[in-house]
């Protein structure tokens, strides 16, 4: 933090307030890859503490710890900013929606394998190595006509004109 803080023209303080509140700035050494697992309301709903527990499980390690390898690093979020793709994950910041534990197996054998990498770039170079997102995984611009209503939404509906209540 002195360090930093004596290249920035700040206090150490200052470094700490920032680094601590932004969730990107690492404080301590992290894996090659590091697994976001989002457990606000929306993926709490939908699976996503399920989904951590998988993950831990699966990994071998609890939440906030590194695989024996380096390889792998399970954090705790609290909102990843894709309410509406539940439960959902980053990995080096790149997003998974609706992902299934069989899924997220899936993602980890590949990049136990070596596969993936012009995907998922190793934590650090996240700059250097643009985002693709194929046109039938960005969310949000899906046909709003197939994508069905939330159940706990639809629960507590208005009935539409015309309909019994």
């Amino acid at each position: 933090m002195e360090h930093i803080a004596e290249l920035t023209n700040t206090t150490p303080a200052q470094v700490l307030g920032t680094c601590s509140f932004y969730e990107m700035f690492k404080r301590e050494p992290v894996g090659k890859y590091v697994v976001n697992i989002c457990t606000n309301i929306s993926c709490q709903i939908m699976g996503g503490e399920e989904l951590l527990h998988h993950a831990e499980h699966s990994l071998g390690i609890k939440g906030g710890s590194t695989t024996a390898d380096g390889l792998f690093t399970i954090e705790d979020v609290e909102c990843i900013a894709a309410c509406t793709e539940a439960p959902c994950l980053q990995i080096n910041y790149r997003y998974f929606h609706k992902i299934s534990n069989d899924q997220f197996d899936e993602v980890i054998a590949d990049l136990r394998a070596g596969k993936r990498t012009d995907e998922i770039p190793p934590h650090g170079t996240l700059a250097r190595i643009r985002q693709h997102i194929p046109e039938d995984r960005r969310a949000g611009n899906a046909d709003p006509a197939a994508t069905p209503e939330p159940v706990w939404l639809s629960a507590h509906a208005e009935p539409a004109e015309g309909e019994k209540a």
